[in-house]
């Protein structure tokens, strides 16, 4: 009887400590995006990099894929965290970066990027000197 009663005390633990394991496990192994940007506020035509570098994954994991929304409509993936991206449209721009590790797990970061339109210049000439 008191045999019994040990080892079905040693089967529930064995299955708690398995669950809980188990689920501390998924629960790790999402990454997390991290984004930044140089500079934030530029003039159509220039260039913005990107970095999401400081993007990171629990260990033993590794970040595989970089997808980058520069909120233009153009995207990119690369396998590095580093991108460089020139605005062509003026205005408010939120680019985003979906980083995915080894194991599936995915997060997401945004930054808000400004461009200025271009000065138009208007010359008005005399009809007749």
């Amino acid at each position: 009887m008191v045999m019994g009663r040990m080892i079905t005390l040693l089967l529930s633990f064995l299955v708690a400590f398995t669950v809980s394991g188990c689920l501390g496990s998924v629960a790790s192994s999402r990454p997390t995006a991290r984004l930044e940007a140089a500079p934030m506020t530029l003039d159509a035509g220039d260039g913005v990099s990107f970095d999401g570098r400081l993007s990171s994954t629990p260990e033993p994991g590794v970040i595989v894929s970089y997808m980058w929304d520069f909120g233009d409509g153009e995207t990119k993936t690369t396998s590095s965290g580093f991108v460089t991206h020139i605005y062509t449209k003026p205005g408010r721009h939120t680019a985003k970066l979906i980083v995915t590790n080894n194991e599936g797990g995915t997060d997401q970061a945004s930054i808000a990027i400004f461009v200025n339109g271009l000065p138009e210049i208007i010359l008005n000439t005399p009809s007749s000197v």
